[in-house]
């Protein structure tokens, strides 16, 4: 149970069956592990609190275009989540290519803020880009950002208002991203910034 309860909770971060079996398989072995861990998973109580139900059918996708690792970054913000440290928000950006994702937490939503945290932990840790894509929040909109992308020669990709299936890659992080903290954090939920680099 001990070593079940390790696996799931910590090197799988609560995700189901397909992702607990790689962390499981390398380091034990017994005639029934398989049956135990969905048995182990579906008894989880953190999981069976945050269970949303069946997700509705959708339709087929339709793929994004990419011909490498951070050609493209799609990029979002959080929030507001509780104050934490003089943290309210989160900088999320996935490379949509190799789904590599890197989230900051960050004090307001100011463009200068925003464009501080991209050039510090995307393009100065991953690299520059070609083209970013957003939405059309007021601080992806603003002069000060826009004029950081002129001068580094990025092409900025904006998706339509109130869809936001067109950063689809982005918004299905946050989806993921949240079911992880929500099994995580403490009650008061003061403690997100400090798990943001765990999770």
């Amino acid at each position: 149970m001990a070593f079940l309860e390790l696996i799931h909770a910590d090197a799988a971060g609560h995700l189901k069956f397909a992702k607990c079996t790689p962390h499981v398989s390398p380091r034990a072995w017994w005639l029934s592990w398989k049956r135990d861990l969905k048995l182990f998973i579906k008894c989880c109580p953190k999981c069976e609190a945050f269970h949303r139900g069946v997700p509705p059918r959708q339709a087929k996708l339709h793929p994004m275009l990419v011909s490498g690792p951070v050609e493209r970054w799609a990029i979002d913000l959080t929030g507001p989540h509780p104050a934490a440290h003089g943290y309210k928000y989160m900088m999320t950006a996935i490379c949509c290519f190799s789904k590599f994702g890197v989230c900051v937490p960050i004090r307001n939503k100011e463009a200068s803020t925003v464009a501080k945290s991209i050039v510090d932990h995307v393009f100065l840790q991953c690299g520059m880009c070609h083209e970013i894509l957003t939405d059309l929040g007021k601080e992806f909109e603003a002069e000060l950002r826009n004029e950081l992308l002129r001068q580094f020669g990025i092409t900025r990709l904006r998706s339509s208002g109130y869809r936001p299936q067109t950063n689809g890659v982005c918004e299905v992080w946050h989806l993921t991203l949240n079911s992880m903290f929500a099994k995580i954090i403490w009650e008061n939920q003061r403690d997100w910034p400090d798990l943001v680099p765990y999770v």
